[in-house]
């Protein structure tokens, strides 16, 4: 319960959320995606949501979009995909929409053009695990600061800046040696959203959870870097995860 709460606060700051945002709740409840980002989130942040079951559905999304004025819509690239190639699912049913957000796969980068093209929204990219409850990295859309400079906080073909109380940690795979910006090795994740375990699984919790410094962190079996903004690219794999 910790962890998921503390996830949702943790997205709560960085989603900027409004008194008259509508969250799209499509993602199925059995992923951690859908169940902390889509459902509890909203329900804790006492933000109206939208329910529909089926998440391939395009077309009955975009009519409950419109119909409610849906603000905040989460999926995936998959599913993002099929909303751009859906003929039935006009633009104008997206019109409401202020924020998109992909996860749980990496997002295509021509889904991400096409989904511009076709809604003049950005789909901004994040990054987690089911571990970690899931959301750990997110991009957010650009802000312009009082003396009118732009704050980075979107970057393509990234997943975006760790949220507030989460640490990204490059290390090598092996020494868990510490790397250098833009260096890639393993990403170790840190923070409040960071589980306790697998459940009367003591043996496999051993294997993705490792102490440095006083901090728990989990081994991803992702390979990635830091940039020198902080944004974190996901490389690839490793295979032996």
């Amino acid at each position: 319960h910790k962890n998921i709460l503390g996830n949702i606060k943790q997205i709560s700051h960085v989603f900027d959320i409004q008194d008259q945002d509508v969250m799209m709740g499509t993602l199925p409840l059995f992923h951690a995606f859908g169940i902390t980002v889509t459902t509890i989130f909203p329900l804790v942040e006492g933000l109206i949501m939208v329910a529909h079951p089926d998440p391939t559905d395009a077309y009955g999304l975009g009519k409950l979009v419109a119909k409610y004025d849906g603000t905040v819509l989460c999926g995936t690239s998959t599913f993002m995909r099929l909303y751009t190639k859906n003929k039935k699912l006009e633009p104008l049913m997206f019109e409401s929409i202020r924020l998109v957000i992909a996860g749980a796969e990496r997002l295509d980068n021509k889904v991400r053009l096409e989904f511009k093209e076709k809604f003049s929204l950005d789909i901004y990219e994040g990054y987690g695990a089911t571990e970690t409850s899931p959301v750990s990295t997110v991009n957010m859309p650009n802000k312009l600061t009082n003396d009118c400079k732009v704050q980075t906080a979107f970057k393509t073909q990234t997943t975006g800046m760790p949220l507030p109380g989460t640490a990204i940690k490059i290390v090598e795979p092996d020494s868990f040696e510490e790397l250098k910006v833009n260096e890639a090795g393993m990403i170790l994740i840190g923070g409040i959203q960071v589980m306790h375990g697998y459940l009367n699984n003591a043996e496999k919790t051993k294997e993705v959870l490792v102490e440095i410094d006083d901090n728990i962190w989990y081994i991803s079996g992702d390979k990635g870097k830091l940039d020198e903004d902080g944004f974190l690219v996901i490389i690839d794999r490793y295979s032996r995860f």
